[in-house]
């Protein structure tokens, strides 16, 4: 999605992460760490069809960590150093994956009047809705599981575990379409509730509350 009041598609992109900084800020959960700003930005990408919109990220590394948007990181950063974001901790970390370093982000002093800007657009607040819910419901996790979801996610763990986990480690997100399990599974959820109306809010937070039952399972068996 671009729009004419944005230069190309890069403008457009920092704005939509912008949005979905803002959405973990009213949800209560910035600072966020910017492995979980990843995490976070697939499960959106992945439920983007649900609100009929399109995949805005769509270059994603299948990691140890989770999913890894290159370009997602340099936005970021470049972000913080604009003044639209701001790094609250930067530090060095060791974990069961190795070194590494955990980078913390919350909205900076130019943000407002940004967000007010382009939430004049109502594709932009179209898309400021799915990231809004999308941390509303994680809010609603446990820590551990709020952290954990997006791995639990259909369309991710085909991509680590389906056809595609020998294939590449580099995917283009936005060309699988047709392999978007979690479209599938939001549908799903509406199509077994036949007694009751289930909106595409209702569906997104049933969908969530589903992945944090599943991260919970596997801790617990870990």
């Amino acid at each position: 999605m671009t729009h004419d009041r944005y230069p190309d598609a890069d403008h457009w992109r920092r704005a939509w992460l912008l949005l979905l900084i803002n959405g973990a800020a009213r949800a209560g959960l910035t600072p966020i760490e910017q492995t979980d700003v990843h995490r976070a930005a697939f499960l959106a990408n992945a439920l983007a069809p649900l609100y009929d919109l399109p995949v805005e990220n769509g270059l994603v590394v299948r990691w140890k960590r989770g999913p890894f948007f290159p370009d997602l990181q340099w936005d970021l950063d470049r972000l913080a150093t604009m003044g639209l974001l701001t790094f609250r901790q930067v530090e060095p970390v060791k974990d069961s994956s190795g070194k590494w370093f955990c980078a913390r982000y919350e909205l900076g002093s130019l943000a407002a009047s940004f967000l007010a800007a382009t939430l004049q657009l109502e594709s932009s607040r179209r898309v400021y809705r799915l990231h809004c819910e999308l941390f509303a419901a994680l809010a609603a996790l446990s820590d551990d599981d709020n952290r954990s979801a997006a791995l639990h996610d259909a369309t991710y763990a085909n991509l680590v575990d389906g056809d595609l986990k020998a294939e590449q480690t580099v995917i283009d997100f936005a060309s699988f379409r047709d392999q978007n399990f979690t479209a599938r599974a939001t549908r799903a959820i509406g199509e077994s509730l036949k007694d009751l109306a289930v909106n595409e809010r209702e569906k997104l937070h049933l969908y969530v509350r589903y992945l944090g039952r599943r991260a919970g399972q596997v801790r617990r068996r870990v």
